[in-house]
């Protein structure tokens, strides 16, 4: 029916309704929803429109903040995102059930999780940067210096090593 009304009168039939007038009209794609009156491309009509902020309360300081939702979820203002020292955000694998091990730290002695993956692939020895490099300190190198064990291990240990 559509092609023949097309060929034969040489005009489409309409397949789409304007979302602001209801007039029906013809758009070869059929992606459009707003008529040739209607349309000003901007805005909403805008297929590529970027202000559609919306609002939130950040999490931390409870602080209103505006976001774009295609950006992020709007949990964290960006103040609090900037002075953050530490991930903020959900890793990927929290929400998965995923194995994890418990493991011992060669250092400190203290037991931390660490992923079956992970532990599979590479030996996790340390719970943290900080007992690592403490390690290294004491086992590695013969630290003499003050001065070197506070750069190795970001302070000065009772030993002095």
């Amino acid at each position: 029916m559509r092609q023949h009304h097309t060929k034969v009168h040489g005009e489409p039939l309409p397949n789409r309704t304007c979302e602001a007038c209801d007039e029906r009209f013809y758009d070869p794609k059929s992606r459009r929803t707003y008529c040739e009156d209607c349309y000003t491309g901007a805005g909403k009509q805008n297929g590529n429109w970027k202000d559609a902020k919306e609002q939130a309360e950040c999490e931390i300081c409870e602080s209103e903040f505006e976001y774009y939702p295609s950006d992020k979820n709007g949990v964290y203002c960006p103040e609090c995102v900037a002075e953050a020292e530490e991930f903020l955000g959900t890793p990927s694998y929290a929400d998965k059930d995923i194995p994890r091990v418990d493991t011992d730290c060669e250092h400190c002695g203290e037991t931390f999780t660490v992923l079956k993956t992970t532990l599979e692939r590479t030996p996790c020895r340390f719970c943290s940067h900080e007992c690592l490099c403490r390690w290294m300190s004491e086992s590695m190198y013969e630290v003499t210096d003050p001065q070197m064990c506070i750069m190795v291990t970001g302070s000065l240990s009772e030993t002095g090593r």
